[in-house]
């Protein structure tokens, strides 16, 4: 026949619960493991999190990879894009300096006495050189003065004033004189 059981108690019944170590293992062992078991929920949900996350993750790398393809495919259109804009807007300041040429010559051409003939005529951004020939000095005086009142033109400077020697009639004569920026 088989010995009978024995239930051996370690823990005394009679005073034992009511001491301080007694409270302490009673806490331990009732309060203590559900704060185990909601600890556990807690790690448990943090590693089921973590695969969620993860999927995030990977979602995050895969679209940053299909919007840097998408940008290195663009990135041609781009650079011709911009070489075209930098094009148009030299050739805008070119078409802006072109409408002031004209508008200068034309000025020109209505101040120039009937007895001044041009020579040569050069114009750059900032100044205006001629060379002309005037067949009187009326004619020289005349075209200062223009020249003077005028509001596209500021320090005229009048150089290589001399009678014209080839015919021995008139006078040649070279002007340069700066542009004035704004004009009436």
């Amino acid at each position: 026949m088989a010995a009978p059981k024995s239930e051996i108690e370690l823990l005394p019944q009679e005073g034992w619960e009511k001491g301080t170590l007694g409270k302490l293992l009673k806490w331990a062992l009732t309060a203590g493991r559900y704060i185990v078991i909601v600890t556990e929920l807690a790690v448990i949900m943090a590693f089921l999190s973590r695969f969620k996350f993860d999927r995030e993750l990977t979602d995050l790398h895969e679209e940053i990879k299909q919007k840097q393809a998408v940008i290195q495919s663009a990135q041609s259109f781009e650079t011709e894009f911009r070489f075209l804009q930098k094009r148009l807007e030299a050739l805008s300041a070119l078409e802006e300096n072109r409408l002031k040429t004209m508008a200068l010559l034309t000025h020109l051409s209505q101040i120039l006495p009937l007895d001044v003939y041009l020579d040569s005529l050069s114009i750059d951004q900032e100044a205006v050189s001629l060379n002309a020939q005037a067949a009187s000095e009326m004619g020289l005086a005349t075209f200062i003065s223009q020249l003077k009142q005028s509001t596209y033109f500021k320090e005229i400077t009048l150089s290589q004033v001399s009678l014209n020697s080839a015919t021995a009639v008139g006078i040649k004569f070279q002007i340069k004189s700066n542009l004035a920026q704004k004009h009436e």
